[in-house]
């Protein structure tokens, strides 16, 4: 997503530090009710839908 122009500084801010914050997100798979496998940061490499 690219970031709105017309979005406030605070959320440019935010939507900036994506790349820098991705990789120290985690989640926690459990039974998989609420993971989604393509877009989740579950593997050391990354969400799949990246690499």
């Amino acid at each position: 997503m690219d970031i709105p122009c017309n979005s406030s500084w605070t959320m440019r801010k935010i939507l900036g530090l994506r790349k820098l914050c991705q990789p120290l997100i985690r989640c926690l798979v459990g039974n998989g009710a609420n993971t989604f496998l393509w877009l989740d940061n579950w593997h050391n490499l990354g969400p799949l839908y990246a690499n």
